[in-house]
């Protein structure tokens, strides 16, 4: 059974179809990626996957569930599957190692004390570990970048999904596994999991 299903995903805004009935799968451990000109809907596919867009009509499945559009189905959800936005959307007034705890200590009720025990542990994977104090004004923007992708790497602790609008996942692997070169490896032995990024070619 797939990790994640979409079946006639619809979407529309105003007068312009973002989704025009879209369906794919998408199996336990596979990396896949959207690939698409600008404006063919691959950021609003991404959005409708984690629950931030409502598919005007057709089905989403993961792990087995169907998606409610509902506040406590769509929270269920957003703690199943993280996600790198493409601007990033770090916390200005917060340090780097509040932004990658909020989201455990409020959302999951993880305890602050092994929050920070996995910040420190991701942003050390990206190299980050001496900015962790640092709010993102006094970070670059590759810098910002691997804060979020830390952040998401924290999210995959637990099982989960991770989606990513124009993220280099090569990152995250290299973080993880060493080198881009091991993901078959990783993949075959299980340590991946679930899906880590949503889905496959659209062309529109």
């Amino acid at each position: 059974m797939p990790i994640l299903a979409l079946n006639d995903i619809y979407k529309r805004f105003g007068t312009h179809v973002a989704l025009h009935n879209v369906s794919l799968t998408v199996e336990a451990g596979q990396v896949v990626a959207i690939i698409g000109r600008s404006g063919s809907g691959k950021t609003t596919l991404l959005r409708c996957i984690n629950g931030l867009e409502i598919p005007d009509s057709g089905e989403i499945v993961f792990d087995g569930r169907r998606v409610e559009p509902s506040r406590t189905g769509l929270r269920a959800l957003r703690r199943e599957i993280g996600i790198v936005f493409q601007s990033f959307n770090l916390f200005p007034h917060l340090s780097v190692e509040r932004n990658i705890t909020l989201g455990p200590t409020v959302g999951l009720g993880l305890p602050l004390a092994e929050a920070k025990r996995r910040a420190r542990e991701v942003l050390s994977q990206v190299d980050l570990e001496d900015k962790i104090a640092a709010v993102p004004l006094q970070l670059s923007g590759g810098q910002q970048q691997r804060v979020a992708i830390a952040r998401s790497l924290d999210c995959l602790h637990a099982p989960g999904s991770s989606l990513g609008d124009r993220t280099p996942f090569s990152t995250i692997y290299r973080a993880r596994y060493g080198r881009v070169g091991q993901l078959h490896r990783c993949r075959s032995s299980g340590e991946l999991g679930r899906a880590r990024v949503a889905a496959r070619l659209l062309r529109p």
